[in-house]
């Protein structure tokens, strides 16, 4: 020990004999690690704890795939979860959730909020323990007995300012009566959205439904049984339903998923293509501060000789060059945790508070005990890489030959060279990876906005409203209130035109099973599409074209005959070469009592999923045919959309007082807030690409100037010979120019299977966008021309006559 505490007092002292490289080093070592600190405590949310229960590792969802569906997943189906639930002897327990947009009152201004009615086991399975109160008993999912809501820890803050006394207190859930008989957990967060939970009270007609799949199961693993085993049995049980439904089970499969994955959902994704985003940038300044040790070290042949002439083995050599690395890489994380703590203030900042509260642990991510100790380690580890070859090099002369060597002033060894500029080129092959993975994210990014451009995004404001069951029961009391909503906003001033829809585009979709007269299916086949109900002037609106037929209007009601609107690629896909119009189609099966819909018109595509990689086909149906509840309400303004805030709530109370709005944003906000994710990484990605680039530019530089410098007699020789300024010019750039194409040539095949990758998990990413390529490889050349420019030109003022007295 008293060993390594001299050789960090002789470090720190040959350190601060040179403290421009010591700077340097640290500036280096300090931008990956700041990089890398971020982007940890941001893994811990999403890789390492994104969600937080007894033994969560044991906890599984248990979802749907659908026939032919490659990836992803679907709810299930009541009757297939009541299937799953009785024959399966792999779980403690299952339990189901379903989204639930639900209305409070009784508790101040009426209001929206995120709940999920849930199975009465829900919490049992979870393990989650109320801090008031209880969960769910036994009995209390069954119809008429499903009076009762449990409170997250947030709302009953909020809403309720922690009342101690809440409990047995009775609010209003979508106008019915509801007792609060608990209080959960500030670590009960799953649903990651729920403000709420109520009873899933499914009646035994609505338990035997196949056809719908709203329903997320979630499971407990029995003590010993592996999520392989698991798998294996409900795939068992799935095969036997197949069997004894093959109309409504055939081909479809079992896909368990441990929760925390499922939480996670693409974020994983980001964060782990934003780790290896990060891994690049290390690399890149563990290779730039192994190249000012390496230059350092051929200054220190003349200490290393003697020291080795005095006793000192080479492993004491060899350990003295990797504390003082490692000493740098300390000196690094210092700033870097300053810089990383920054960078997570801006990344938390950044994030839309109505597109955080979807993301589980967002409020978690900080500069943590765990991420400091992980930012020490990356430093030890990067001290210890970045310092070995230099330490090798640096102690491997023999004493003679470097005693004379530093006799005649000391010259740099061809390997010693060699290995400097392949530092280069990884420096450059990496930067390369990183630029084009960031200029393909951008262009990605551009292709998602672009997508509904044409719709005017930003003049169009929507929001939504959940009409309460027991108050609008009736499909003519929903159309009553949705049509008196549509026309008072639409003769408001500044309102050019209103329309109401189940969806809008990047809002979300809804897909649904359908059927095409004379066009009969196999059994376990059927047809999907997205589907969309609504008002005649949604088209109009949204300048969606009408290509063939027409549009909807005000006789396309309850009393006229069903009729539907399908996309250019619907018709294309189904009717090839013809016209779609006057063939018919209905949701489900054929013999389903569905009515058979008319398709009286076709229109341009619209994108309601941002990440699908293909166009899915399109159906529209009348609102006044097809009243939901829940639906958006979109007008098209001609003024600052901010004014319209109070116009909303007065339009809707003038019809309903106690019907709350929510989701009050531009069709601007609801894109930008989908393809957010994407946003992120994109950014990510050019911030690191900008410090690859830096650091990159920084090492060519450095080897170029270390070239000239230890090239000084030979520039003279060749000066005193006749060479130009320009000819000692045009050499130096030119070897830096051949080292920029060797990290390029290396970078290329590295950057094209990064482009393969991101086009493979992302829409709007394309693997062949040689833009994106020759965009990332022209800034890399003007970058690191300039970096070789600067060192040559400074050869190029060499005096010959005191380079030839150079030694």
């Amino acid at each position: 020990m008293h060993s390594i505490w001299q050789d960090i007092r002789i470090g720190l002292r040959m350190l601060g004999k040179a403290p421009g490289i010591a700077l340097a080093a640290i500036f280096a070592f300090g931008l990956g690690i700041a990089a890398a600190t971020a982007m940890i405590s941001v893994a811990q949310t999403y890789i390492l704890h994104p969600i937080s229960f007894p033994d969560v590792d044991r906890v599984v969802m248990v979802l749907d795939r659908a026939p032919g569906q490659a990836e992803g997943w679907n709810d299930v189906s009541p009757a297939t979860f009541e299937d799953w639930r009785a024959q399966n002897h792999s779980f403690e327990g299952l339990a189901a959730s379903e989204w639930a947009d639900v209305n409070l009152t009784g508790a101040g201004e009426p209001m929206k909020l995120q709940g999920f009615r849930v199975t009465a086991n829900f919490f049992d399975v979870l393990r989650a323990a109320p801090q008031l109160g209880r969960g769910f008993l036994a009995g209390e999912d069954e119809p008429g007995h499903e009076h009762e809501v449990v409170l997250s820890a947030g709302l009953w803050r909020r809403q309720f300012a922690s009342d101690p006394n809440i409990l047995g207190r009775t609010i209003r859930i979508d106008g019915v009566p509801t007792q609060i008989v608990g209080v959960m957990n500030d670590t009960v967060r799953f649903p990651e959205s729920a403000e709420l939970w109520i009873p899933l009270a499914l009646s035994p007609q609505e338990k035997s439904v196949r056809t719908e799949h709203y329903l997320s199961p979630v499971g407990r693993l029995k003590a010993g049984v592996s999520l392989e085993q698991a798998q294996a049995e409900m795939q068992t049980i799935q095969q036997r339903l197949q069997s004894a439904f093959p109309q409504t089970e055939k081909g479809w499969s079992v896909i368990p998923m441990p929760i925390g994955e499922f939480v996670a959902g693409p974020g994983r994704d980001y964060t782990i293509m934003s780790l290896w985003a990060v891994g690049f940038v290390l690399l890149i300044a563990c290779t730039n501060v192994a190249n000012l040790l390496l230059a350092r070290g051929s200054a220190r042949q003349a200490e290393f000789s003697i020291r080795a002439a005095l006793g000192a083995s080479r492993a004491q050599l060899v350990r003295q060059v990797l504390v003082e690395s490692i000493l740098l890489s300390l000196g690094g994380a210092v700033a870097g945790l300053l810089l990383g703590s920054w960078f997570i203030s801006l990344i938390r900042a950044a994030m839309p508070p109505e597109v955080e509260r979807y993301i589980p642990g967002w409020d978690q991510i900080r500069l943590n005990q765990n991420v400091f100790f992980s930012a020490l380690a990356i430093a030890v580890v990067a001290g210890i890489v970045a310092g070995f070859l230099p330490a090798l090099y640096g102690t491997s002369t023999k004493i003679n030959e470097s005693l004379k060597e530093a006799g005649r002033g000391g010259s740099a060894s061809l390997s010693r060279m060699r290995l400097r500029s392949g530092f280069v080129v990884v420096q450059v092959a990496l930067s390369l990876v990183l630029l084009v993975g960031a200029a393909l994210m951008a262009r990605g990014v551009q292709t998602l906005f672009s997508l509904n451009f044409k719709s005017d995004p930003h003049s169009v404001l929507t929001f939504r409203v959940t009409l309460p069951k027991s108050r609008y029961a009736t499909p003519q009391q929903r159309v009553a209130f949705f049509d008196s909503l549509r026309e008072r906003l639409a003769a408001s001033s500044g309102v050019q035109s209103a329309t109401i829809a189940t969806q809008v585009p990047f809002a979300g979709y809804d897909t649904a099973a359908f059927s095409i007269e004379g066009q009969p299916l196999r059994p376990g086949e059927f047809h999907s599409a997205d589907f969309n109900h609504v008002s005649p002037s949604y088209f109009a609106l949204l300048h969606v074209p009408v290509l063939d037929g027409r549009a909807f209007d005000d006789g396309d009601n309850a009393d006229s005959a069903s009729v539907a609107i399908v996309s250019e690629h619907f018709a294309k896909t189904y009717w090839p070469g013809q016209s779609a119009l006057g063939h018919r189609i209905k949701f489900g099966e054929e013999n389903s009592k569905e009515p058979w819909a008319t398709i009286v018109g076709v229109v341009g595509e619209v994108n309601y999923n941002p990440w699908r990689h293909d166009i899915v086909p399109g159906v529209y149906f009348p609102f006044r045919q097809h009243p939901w509840a829940d639906a958006y309400v979109a007008f098209r303004t001609n003024a600052d959309s901010a004014g319209f805030l109070p116009l909303i709530h007065a339009a809707v109370a003038s019809i309903d007082p106690e019907q709350p709005v929510y989701d009050v944003f531009s069709l601007q906000r609801i894109i930008s807030n989908q393809v957010l994710g994407l946003s992120y990484v994109a950014v990510l990605m050019g911030v690191l690409g900008l410090m690859a680039l830096i650091l990159s530019a920084v090492g060519i530089s450095g080897v170029m100037a270390y070239s000239v410098a230890q090239r000084v007699r030979e520039i003279g020789v060749r000066m005193a010979l006749g060479a130009t300024p320009r000819n000692v010019l045009l050499m130096f750039i030119k070897h830096g120019l051949k080292l920029m194409l060797a990290g390029i040539v290396i970078g290329l095949p590295l950057a094209i299977a990064l482009a393969r990758l991101l086009s493979s998990l992302l829409f709007g990413v394309h693997s062949n966008d040689f833009a994106s390529f020759f965009g990332g490889a022209i800034i890399l050349g003007a970058v690191v021309s300039l970096a070789c420019y600067l060192p040559a030109r400074q050869a190029t003022r060499v005096d010959p006559m005191v380079a030839l007295r150079y030694e």
